[in-house]
């Protein structure tokens, strides 16, 4: 059953998924919605469950760091879909906002320096 809503916007963007205990695993986020997100994860890693948080940092003309709290509603093996806690949409919408108009621009996701993933 498909849980996200909204337009996914296809991205390349290295990030981390804090895992409670204090595992990080670094993932790349392949695309993005208002309501989640699909990470690509390494094969050698550990499953992916429950609450997470989802780090990454945006480059351009002002660098932010991002935190999102997310929930792992599947695992497969090229990755996890998460979705997003509802709370936290005001904090994603200026971001999401700048990714579209990126896609708009250029037509195809955004390539991200430093992504080996």
């Amino acid at each position: 059953m498909e849980h996200r809503c909204g337009e996914r916007l296809p991205i390349n963007l290295p990030a981390i998924v804090h895992k409670s205990g204090g595992d990080d695993v670094p993932v790349t986020i392949r695309n993005l919605s208002h309501g989640g997100a699909f990470v690509a994860v390494p094969v050698d890693r550990a499953v992916l469950r429950g609450l997470v948080e989802l780090e990454f940092r945006a480059t351009g003309s002002d660098t932010r760091e991002f935190l999102w709290r997310a929930w792992v509603i599947r695992q497969q093996a090229d990755g996890a879909g998460l979705m997003f806690d509802d709370r936290q949409l005001a904090a994603r919408l200026p971001f999401l906002a700048a990714q579209r108009l990126l896609l708009g621009m250029t037509g195809k996701a955004p390539a991200r320096a430093g992504n080996d993933q």
